[in-house]
C-alpha cells in the first residue's frame, strides 16, 4: 500500500513502531475446494525524519505549495458575451504536495469577478507524489476583454532550495458586447 505523508511541524517526527495485522485467504484444492482465512502480523520499525522549516523570504502569493510544478489551462468556449461567466480548468502537474495544493490565482484580477475554484477529486493517484491536479474555475468579465490573464502559482522547490513562480499562458477570447446581443443600448455588462 503506497501513500504520502506531509509533516505538520518542523523538527524530528517519528513514524512507527507499529504492528499491522494482515488477513488473507488461501484456496486449497484436494477432493474438495477449501477456502481458509489466515492472519499474519507485520512489524514496522520506527523511522525518524528531520523536517526543515521553509526559508524566510517567501514571495507574495506563496500558499504552501512545495515541489516542482508546471501550470496550464483549458477552456472550451472562447467566444463569449460581455458579463457572462466563463468555465475553465486550471491544471497543475508535477511532483510535490499535490493533495494539499490550493488553486493558482489570476496574475491580474482587475476587471474580473473570480469565484472560488473547486479541485477535481483525485483517484488512487492521490497516493503518489507525481501527478496532476485540476481546479474547476469560474470567472466573469466585468468589462470588455480580449484575453484571460495568466494564472500564477508560487512554490518552493526543495531540490533547488528556492521559491519559484510558474505561470500559465494568457487565453485569447473574443468578447461580444452585451448591447449587441440583446439589441439594446447598454453601457456595460448585465447586472449580477
Amino acid at each position: 500500500y503506497r501513500s504520502t505523508l506531509s509533516a505538520l511541524r518542523t523538527g524530528t517526527v517519528s513514524l512507527g513502531p507499529a504492528t499491522i495485522r494482515l488477513t488473507y485467504y488461501k484456496m486449497i484444492f484436494d477432493r474438495f475446494t477449501h477456502r481458509l482465512q489466515l492472519e499474519a502480523s507485520l512489524a514496522v520499525p520506527a523511522s525518524d525524519f528531520k523536517i526543515e522549516p521553509l526559508p524566510d523570504g517567501a514571495p507574495e502569493g506563496f500558499d504552501q505549495a512545495v515541489g516542482k510544478f508546471t501550470l496550464g489551462t483549458a477552456i472550451k468556449q472562447t467566444d463569449v458575451i460581455e458579463g457572462e461567466p466563463l468555465a475553465l480548468d486550471v491544471i497543475v502537474s508535477g511532483s510535490g504536495n499535490l493533495d494539499t495544493l490550493r488553486s493558482p490565482k489570476l496574475s491580474y484580477a482587475t476587471g474580473w469577478k473570480v469565484y472560488d475554484a473547486t479541485p477535481v477529486q483525485r483517484g488512487d493517484e492521490r497516493r503518489e507524489l507525481d501527478g496532476v491536479v485540476i481546479f474547476s474555475q469560474f470567472i466573469r468579465p466585468l468589462e470588455m476583454r480580449n484575453s484571460i490573464p495568466p494564472f500564477r502559482l508560487v512554490d518552493f522547490d526543495p531540490d533547488e532550495e528556492k521559491y519559484k513562480t510558474v505561470m500559465s499562458e494568457a487565453i485569447p477570447i473574443t468578447m461580444t458586447p452585451a448591447s449587441l446581443r440583446s439589441g439594446l443600448e447598454s453601457s456595460g455588462p448585465p447586472q449580477a
